[in-house]
């Protein structure tokens, strides 16, 4: 018995010393780049949480809003002071905890949230979860976006970083065993940061538009409940401190929805239309949205679905006359 209890100690021991290396050697490079003041989501959160900075617009939603909704030109048009604090696989249940948090900070009127059904489904993506956690300001909303937001499975992944970054982990250890891919190319610094927009100047190549994968739609994608659940609880938020909520379905590239089965499309943008009626916010979908004056093109997209900054200034002065035409009715 005695040796069966040494063992388990051992086990534990061991499992916690390599929880804590991997810890350290996933954090080394965001240590560095919060030191040096590079690190993106580091350099967001830092500006909502400077009340001297006072933002009545917020972009929400995941990197497709990150790329498609530049403040400055959205600001320009409605006479705003918008900041964008989209961020990479961002679901729904970050957006509200995030939202709670910037309200510590700011009065937003308006927040803009983007519409992707990724944000919905039932996988979740924890190494993006607990990077967006550990910059919120309020202790009281970090722990309510672990526990609540994502309950043991959250807790479980907090506390162990080799869950968090099994992933990347995987990732790595493919890449000692195979040497890594010598074919790939550095990307070219082609981008930049601007009011939590990322300026991307990267035009998708030919190859990558003849190869576009089927897009993510209501027949392979399954929708979680308590997800949906959170998106009540953001236009619930919204209401009580008297902000506009608007909610936005960015472009895909042309040559992939026409790969598409059209009544696909058609089916999500229903989908999320009847989720917005049911709360009573506006809802606008730029891939039903027929207007001569913006015609979108897979030169204005980076990849199969990211936008860069041609399409983008397309995007945002195509929602900003949207708000206002909607806002003078």
């Amino acid at each position: 018995m005695k040796k069966f209890l040494l063992q388990i100690m051992g086990f534990i021991i061991t499992f916690l010393l390599i929880n804590i290396l991997v810890g350290y050697y996933y954090n080394i490079p965001v240590k560095k780049s919060i030191e040096n003041k590079t690190h993106k989501k580091y350099k967001k959160y830092s500006k909502v949480h400077d009340t001297t900075n006072t933002y009545n617009t917020i972009f929400l939603g995941s990197s497709r809003g990150y790329t498609a909704y530049n403040p400055v030109i959205f600001d320009s048009i409605l006479d705003t002071k918008s900041f964008n604090m989209c961020t990479g696989s961002q679901n729904i249940i970050e957006s509200y905890y995030i939202l709670k948090d910037i309200l510590e900070f700011q009065k937003p009127k308006t927040v803009v949230y983007e519409m992707f059904l990724p944000s919905f489904d039932t996988t979740d993506d924890y190494y993006h979860i607990l990077s967006n956690a550990s910059f919120l300001r309020s202790s009281k909303v970090k722990r309510e976006l672990i526990v609540n937001g994502f309950g043991l499975s959250g807790i479980a992944n907090y506390l162990s970083p080799i869950l968090r970054n099994k992933l990347y982990i995987k990732a790595d250890i493919m890449k000692l065993l195979v040497g890594g891919n010598s074919t790939v190319t550095k990307k070219k610094n082609n981008s930049y940061w601007v009011s939590g927009y990322l300026h991307e100047e990267k035009e998708v190549d030919q190859y990558t538009i003849s190869n576009f994968e089927r897009m993510v739609n209501l027949d392979n994608t399954s929708t979680s409940t308590m997800k949906l659940e959170y998106f009540n609880k953001l236009t619930n938020l919204c209401k009580e401190k008297g902000i506009q909520l608007v909610c936005v379905r960015s472009p895909f590239p042309p040559t992939r929805l026409n790969n598409e089965d059209d009544s696909d499309n058609k089916l999500v943008t229903q989908y999320f239309n009847d989720l917005c009626t049911q709360n009573n916010v506006e809802f606008f979908d730029f891939n039903s949205i027929n207007n001569a004056n913006y015609r979108y093109e897979d030169a204005n997209f980076s990849d199969s679905h990211h936008m860069n900054y041609k399409g983008a200034n397309k995007a945002t002065m195509q929602l900003a006359e949207l708000i206002k035409d909607y806002y003078e009715k």
